[in-house]
């Protein structure tokens, strides 16, 4: 099957591992997404090659390395196209930025149900700006994260009952 990626890349994928690693690609889509014997994908070329290298039995992409909106793409479209092998590392690659991004985490996991990720994640949000958190954080989220993590006291970074006095 030829896939054709957004910035005109293609993708020759054999058939069957798509159906063995790809629940997302069902031989009727493939059928009814053909365009001239390619199926036009929304992804970059980039995405699609790390996507795609889940399907081959071989050593799969470890994701180290890439930047961390990469990581957001292959991960979307993981989800999008059912690659599981995909996915599971997404979510581990995932859960080891969560410090570093937690908003965007929180996007993720909340989208696709991840509660184990969502529970990582919206705790490390709690001291970020609403301002912040009102321009990263996904629509669908935004009253959900009110609701739940809003009334919750802020954390102050110093709290007094670990300050001591000597001879105190």
């Amino acid at each position: 099957v030829i896939f054709l990626s957004i910035d005109r890349v293609q993708f020759h994928i054999h058939k069957a591992n798509m159906q063995v690693a790809a629940a997302g690609f069902s031989s009727d889509l493939i059928r009814i997404l053909s365009n001239d014997g390619a199926v036009n994908l929304t992804e970059t070329a980039a995405t699609l090659e790390l996507l795609f290298a889940f399907l081959y039995p071989k050593r799969h992409p470890t994701l180290t390395g890439i930047t961390f909106e990469t990581l957001e793409l292959v991960a979307e479209a993981a989800e999008k196209y059912e690659v599981y092998a995909a996915i599971n590392i997404c979510i581990s690659r995932m859960r080891e930025k969560v410090k570093e991004y937690p908003i965007e985490v929180l996007n993720y996991a909340f989208k696709h149900g991840y509660t184990d990720l969502i529970n990582q994640a919206g705790p490390l949000t709690i001291n970020l700006s609403f301002q912040k958190i009102a321009d990263r954080m996904a629509p669908s989220l935004l009253a959900p994260w009110v609701r739940f993590f809003h009334f919750i006291p802020k954390t102050p970074l110093i709290s007094s009952s670990y300050v001591t006095t000597s001879g105190g």
